[in-house]
C-alpha cells in the first residue's frame, strides 16, 4: 500500500486494521509519530519511511518493535544525524536502509541486530565504524 508523498500530518488511525498488509510506503509525509494502533499490522514485512523530515524515529521504535514480521525498514533521506540507541529493539530486521542521511557515525551497537543481513549507509556525511564494515553478514552499497 502506498500513501507516498501525501504530506500527511497524521497517519490514518484505521491503518492498524489492515492485518494482512505486507508492504507499506509512508514516504514523503509530514507526520512525527505513528498511531498506536499501528501495531495491528502484524504481517507487515517492509516499511518505507523515506523523505519524512519530521519523523521522530526514537519515539516510533517502541511501536515498530511490536511488528513481529518487520524485516525491512527504509529510513532514507530523512535528515537523520544519529541513530537512536533504541533501534536495537528492532531485532527482527534483516535489511536496514539508512542512505542519504547526515550520519557522521553509526553506533557500533547496531551489530547487536543479530538478524541484520543488509545495511545501506551510502551517501552519508561521515564514516561508519570499521567494525560495521568488517562484519561479513552486513553489506553496504558503494
Amino acid at each position: 500500500m502506498s500513501l507516498k508523498n501525501d504530506h500527511l500530518k497524521q497517519i490514518p488511525e484505521g491503518i492498524g486494521e489492515l492485518k494482512n498488509l505486507k508492504v507499506l510506503d509512508l514516504s514523503g509525509n509530514d507526520f512525527k509519530v505513528l498511531p498506536t494502533n499501528f501495531i495491528g499490522l502484524a504481517n507487515l514485512e517492509e516499511l518505507y519511511l523515506n523523505d519524512d523530515k519530521y519523523l521522530q524515529l526514537d519515539k516510533n521504535i517502541s511501536i515498530l518493535s511490536n511488528l513481529p514480521n518487520l524485516k525491512s525498514l527504509h529510513i532514507e533521506n530523512d535528515g537523520l544525524k544519529k541513530l537512536p540507541k533504541n533501534i536495537l529493539q528492532l531485532n527482527n530486521l534483516e535489511s536496514l536502509y539508512l542512505n542519504h542521511n547526515k550520519f557522521r557515525q553509526v553506533p557500533v551497537e547496531i551489530l547487536s541486530l543479530n538478524n541484520l543481513k543488509y545495511l545501506d549507509l551510502h551517501d552519508n556525511k561521515g564514516q561508519a565504524s570499521e567494525s560495521i564494515y568488517s562484519r561479513a553478514r552486513i553489506w553496504t552499497k558503494s
